[in-house]
């Protein structure tokens, strides 16, 4: 995966990461429902969102899907 690949992309690969950590422009995100899993280990530098605490809409409803827009709206807090 190229750079630009990955300015398009929400994942990139294992390759990706490998070349990348450390680098200053880059944020790993680990979505997790628990930071138990996290605490235990995780990808150096890499920061965990929590799926149930960080990412749900305040409306969120069981039956609902979070928007596009929202979920950028949360990437942007990373910046």
């Amino acid at each position: 995966m190229s750079p630009s690949d990955a300015d398009d992309a929400a994942t990139v690969d294992v390759d990706w990461i490998a070349t990348h950590i450390g680098d200053p422009r880059v944020r790993l995100v680990e979505v997790d429902v628990s930071p138990a899993a996290y605490d235990e280990g995780h990808i150096p530098g890499a920061v965990l969102w929590n799926a149930y605490t960080d990412l749900r809409d305040q409306n969120y409803r069981p039956r609902g899907a979070r928007e596009a827009s929202a979920f950028a709206v949360a990437l942007r807090h990373l910046l």
